[in-house]
């Protein structure tokens, strides 16, 4: 009888034994419940939990445009009304007064950051953990960059100035204005819009109050800093000093005489004098684009 036949002769569970009692004795030892518990690492609570805020629908340019059509809208309804003086030139400076005025102020006032967070804390209150973090949250808020970039800036204007020729053209017919005089009128406010536009690009760019305040302080600056001091010195300083004529100049850097002066009926136009203030506005804005476009490359 061979080896193997001999082992499958085996009476049953001889071998398992034989084979059991070569392996070392198992040891059970009873389970503490309370010290394994003890042991066992707590679970790391988050410190904060960050809250989304939602993109400003896109960045408000939707928006934007509605309330630039609706603007638009009562310019036309205002031209309809026939208010004393030149009812066309009313509605002109009605326009320019949204894209000029409004539409900076709605830019710079947005939020315009990239992605919002806050900080809160957790259902227990731990206060030193909610002020570690906010320290941190702090300095990834400060290494935000502003949603409202020059791209988006420059957009609106082109937005803005396409939809405004359907106020400009128009006048060729009902008011008969020649193609001159239309034109002039059309790359006048493009010009002065697109230097809006720079210093609203400039103050977009910063994500701090005190940066986009002086935006639009340089914005009203451009717009009425010249026209007031035009009327202190053509009316105020001759009437303290008596006798002393009376100093004039025509405006270069405020666009409300040129656009007063393009709006004349067209009996009246001329755009002598005013295309060479147009089209140096025109080039000073393209320059500042310029420099937004360096800067933002470097």
């Amino acid at each position: 009888m061979t080896e193997s036949q001999a082992q499958f002769d085996r009476p049953e569970g001889e071998g398992q034994r034989e084979d059991e009692a070569s392996l070392p004795p198992v040891v059970f030892e009873p389970l503490d419940i309370d010290d394994e518990a003890e042991e066992s690492p707590r679970p790391t609570p988050l410190p904060y939990r960050r809250k989304r805020v939602r993109p400003q629908s896109e960045d408000g340019s939707r928006e934007m445009m509605l309330g630039w059509c609706l603007w638009l809208l009562a310019s036309w309804i205002m031209l309809g009304m026939g208010f004393n003086g030149t009812p066309i030139r009313q509605m002109i400076f009605a326009s320019c007064i949204g894209m000029m005025i409004v539409w900076p102020a709605y830019r710079l006032s947005q939020n315009g950051r990239a992605e919002g967070t806050g900080i809160r804390g957790q259902e227990t209150g731990d206060r030193e953990q909610e002020t570690a973090c906010g320290c941190e949250v702090a300095s990834e808020i400060k290494n935000q960059k502003s949603l409202l970039t020059p791209g988006l800036i420059f957009r609106d204007w082109f937005a803005l100035n396409g939809v405004f020729q359907a106020v400009i053209w128009p006048h060729l017919m009902t008011k008969h204005w020649t193609l001159e005089q239309a034109g002039w009128v059309s790359a006048s406010v493009a010009a002065w819009s697109l230097l809006i536009a720079v210093v609203v690009a400039w103050g977009c760019r910063s994500l701090t109050a005190i940066w986009r305040f002086a935006a639009m302080l340089l914005v009203l600056a451009i717009l009425f800093a010249e026209p007031v001091a035009l009327m202190v010195a053509r009316d105020v300083l001759p009437r303290a000093a008596g006798n002393v004529a009376a100093i004039n100049w025509s405006m270069h850097i405020s666009p409300i005489e040129a656009l007063y002066a393009l709006t004349a009926p067209s009996t009246q136009f001329t755009s002598q004098g005013w295309a060479l203030t147009v089209i140096c506005v025109f080039f000073a804005a393209v320059l500042g684009w310029v420099g937004i476009v360096r800067s933002k490359r470097t």
